[in-house]
């Protein structure tokens, strides 16, 4: 099963025999305070994943603090009809990728960090969305970007970002 593989040694020796969770293990471990971001790739079997993921989120209550997104203009369509908050993900260049995320009826807009300027960020937050961009593990970048006004940030490297952002928060 999912849960048996290795994840991590294809990263660094140092994650080997690193296991995947399951979203049933993260809706448990998460505390209820802090909101989840579930990235959701592309695949054909959107539809059955889809139901097994909704049939989660309700039992375990998590439809108010859990974001789904996806760069899969397919998965943002689809999840339209649930109501659950998700959010497009853009590489670069991000084109209309703002305008592409208010026609989905995204919350927020996830860029890649090192393509975006301030202006991407007050045309995302002008047209409603916030802003999380990745992934950011340069705690310099990581103030730049708070500077700038991005309203979350991902990380391969939590306990390097975290000390400075406890220190301004």
């Amino acid at each position: 099963t999912l849960a048996r593989l290795d994840a991590g040694t294809w990263f660094h020796p140092r994650f080997a025999d690193a296991r995947v969770l399951l979203v049933s293990q993260v809706f448990q471990l998460v505390p209820i305070r802090m909101a989840m971001n579930l990235e959701l790739k592309p695949t054909p079997r959107r539809l059955p994943i889809l139901e097994r993921l909704l049939r989660l989120v309700h039992r375990f209550g998590v439809s108010r603090r859990v974001l789904l997104s996806s760069s899969d203009p397919r998965w943002l369509s689809l999840l339209r009809s649930p109501r659950l908050p998700r959010a497009l993900i853009s590489p670069p260049p991000f084109g209309d990728a703002i305008a592409q995320a208010v026609r989905w009826g995204c919350v927020a807009w996830h860029p890649a960090h090192a393509a975006v300027r301030p202006w991407h960020i007050a045309r995302a937050h002008a047209a409603g969305l916030r802003v999380h961009v990745w992934t950011v593990d340069d705690p310099a970048r990581a103030r730049r970007l708070i500077h700038w006004g991005v309203d979350g940030l991902f990380t391969n490297d939590p306990a390097r970002l975290l000390p400075w952002c406890h220190a301004h928060a």
